[in-house]
């Protein structure tokens, strides 16, 4: 009889925890960003300066269409454009991936380790060989 969870099942079972937990944190650690609004302003705007966004209506494409703008301004109401939020996040990212990683390498186990044990007794109860002789 196999065992319930060999040592290739644990290489696997383990490797996909990872894989999973890498991927959610990555998206996490880039959407923190946009999420909050004090690492953008880190992200986007020069220390000093404050970033203003808000939504300005459109009269150049559809009447009623509002676009989303953002500047950064200093203390004296100088408007600064925003830097480039891909390269301000790649210095956000190392600071914050490995707290990410943390938190979806635990999240992810709490959902794949009741997952892998359900689908271990479906199988077994429904898909079994000595089910299958019932008549």
């Amino acid at each position: 009889m196999k065992s319930f969870l060999g040592f290739s099942g644990f290489v696997l079972f383990f490797t996909t925890v990872l894989l999973l937990s890498v991927t959610f944190a990555c998206v996490a650690t880039v959407a923190v960003p946009l999420i909050d609004r004090d690492n953008m302003q880190e992200i986007a705007c020069p220390p000093g300066t404050t970033l203003v966004t808000g939504w300005e209506e459109t009269t150049y494409t559809r009447p009623g269409e509002k676009v989303l703008y953002g500047y950064c301004e200093d203390a004296d109401g100088n408007r600064h454009p925003t830097q480039d939020l891909g390269y301000g996040a790649l210095k956000f990212f190392p600071k914050y991936f490995l707290y990410s990683l943390g938190i979806s390498f635990v999240l992810v186990l709490f959902i794949v380790i009741p997952l892998y044990f359900l689908i271990q007794f479906v199988r077994r109860r429904f898909f079994s060989k000595e089910n299958a002789a019932i008549p």
